[in-house]
């Protein structure tokens, strides 16, 4: 798997390789988000968990409102549930388990009535991230013991929500701050996710 960095570096190259390249994001328009919420988790114990991230969606022209949009998510959440202390089942135990994920994400957006004041929008993608689990349980002698997993895992997501463009021109010429609301589900083997987000972001 492709670490992003080193996908960062393919994209520069592959720029830099352009008979005539373009410094990013000085003529074309972008807009730039942060963004938290909370959602729903498919884990036996932690079934919830929160988030916070950063993303860059830039329009493409002349293609009826599509957009690629890429982002950074950082989630974390905390449950118990049961562990076996044994194969057979027998001898069970209350466990506690922290769960952190970092993401990074890539899709393509369709945004409905561009321009205007309110923009609906749905998108779909791939998304790559890091999990790292903790817990913490007593066994069988009543001793605490402590024990972790961490991987790497892929999934695809579907995304819908609206954004409302205000405050055009305020802070600089040709450009707008965009507040907006969206809900997004991740299905992946391990850890799926229902999202719901909040966003703040800035475009020109």
């Amino acid at each position: 798997m492709l670490r992003p960095l080193t996908v960062a570096l393919l994209v520069f190259l592959l720029g830099a390789c352009r008979t005539n390249p373009a410094i990013p994001f000085r003529d074309d328009h972008w807009q730039f988000f942060a963004l938290g919420g909370y959602g729903a988790l498919k884990d036996d114990f932690v079934e919830h968990r929160s988030h916070v991230g950063f993303e860059v969606v830039v329009p493409e022209e002349g293609t009826h409102g599509w957009q690629n949009e890429v982002g950074l998510r950082f989630s974390s959440g905390d449950g118990r549930g049961v562990r076996n202390l044994n194969h057979a089942g027998t001898s069970q135990t209350i466990s506690e388990r922290e769960l952190d994920f970092r993401e990074i994400y890539w899709g393509a957006r369709q945004v409905l009535r561009e321009g205007e004041a309110l923009e609906p929008f749905f998108s779909v993608g791939l998304a790559l991230f890091r999990f790292d689990s903790h817990e913490t349980f007593l066994d069988a002698g009543n001793v605490e013991r402590h024990d972790g997993d961490h991987g790497n895992e892929y999934g695809v997501y579907l995304r819908t929500g609206i954004l409302w463009n205000t405050l055009r021109d305020v802070m600089a010429d040709d450009t707008e701050v965009k507040l907006g609301v969206d809900v997004r589900g991740l299905y992946a083997s391990d850890y799926s996710a229902l999202e719901f987000a909040l966003l703040i972001g800035l475009g020109r």
